[in-house]
């Protein structure tokens, strides 16, 4: 038996300023526990199913030209005709998986990004879809240029009091409430002079152990999304999965071996 590494990078995906839920996608896609072939206008063949709490996507794509007429032969090293014919093409493959857990797609191919996202708007005409990349904490402080959005989850801890991350009140209002913790969603119009809440952002992150979450979004110079959530590290999972004599990938390895690196928390 064969193998071959593919490589898998990881995104966020938000529908309508949300996590993607795996009920709304059970609404719209075949709940078959085998591979279901989807109509799309796309020039993709989109096969998909439910595995435990993530959503699988295999996609098969090509194009039948440019078609030389002639082939080597490896054996020989002869020249002959080419057998594929002006209609036919030598499928690609593309695998990703969403992760209903905590709203992440993995994704073999990050060229398809956008086709993924055309394959969603497709299904989810009425909703506003994002897929964002991810970056670490140096990355996102470093490149963000225009702040759109922060959230915190809020932990009832002294420290907040002590650093001045937060205000007292806000502290004993989590607690007269006696709640878990709370959630401050902090929207921005495009914020572009970012100097003086940079150093804001620093502050906070710089006590990451105070919260039960943090996730801040925003854009780079390009204008390309931009996301930091410190509960997801990871940004590669690289996986050893079975391939064929010709070297073609076996998607249901490809999706076994990703899902064991999730659930296992291996890059």
């Amino acid at each position: 038996m064969n193998y071959k590494d593919l490589i898998f990078s990881s995104y966020q995906i938000i529908i309508d300023d949300d996590y993607i839920n795996i009920s709304k996608f059970k609404k719209r896609f075949a709940t078959d526990e085998k591979f279901t072939k989807h109509i799309s206008e796309l020039n993709y063949d989109f096969y998909s199913y439910f595995r435990q709490n993530y959503f699988i996507l295999y996609i098969e794509y090509g194009k039948p030209n440019p078609r030389p007429e002639e082939v080597v032969n490896t054996d020989t090293g002869e020249k002959e005709n080419n057998p594929r014919q002006s209609n036919q093409y030598e499928p690609e493959q593309c695998f990703a998986l969403l992760d209903f857990n905590n709203s992440i797609m993995w994704l073999s191919n990050g060229s398809k990004k956008s086709v993924i996202l055309s394959f969603l708007n497709e299904n989810f005409n009425e909703s506003t879809i994002v897929i964002k990349d991810i970056y670490d904490e140096e990355e996102f402080l470093k490149n963000i240029k225009i702040l759109e959005n922060l959230k915190i989850s809020v932990l009832p801890n002294r420290l907040f009091v002590d650093t001045n991350t937060l205000s007292k009140a806000l502290l004993e209002n989590i607690y007269g409430y006696e709640a878990d913790y709370a959630t401050l969603s902090l929207s921005y119009n495009k914020k572009k002079n970012l100097k003086n809440l940079k150093s804001k952002l620093r502050q906070i992150l710089s006590h990451k152990e105070a919260f039960k979450a943090i996730t801040i979004s925003g854009r780079d110079e390009n204008n390309l999304s931009m996301l930091f959530n410190d509960k997801i590290i990871t940004k590669k999972i690289k996986i050893k999965a079975e391939i064929d004599n010709n070297e073609v990938f076996n998607k249901d390895s490809v999706f076994a071996e990703l899902i064991n690196k999730i659930e296992n928390n291996e890059e």
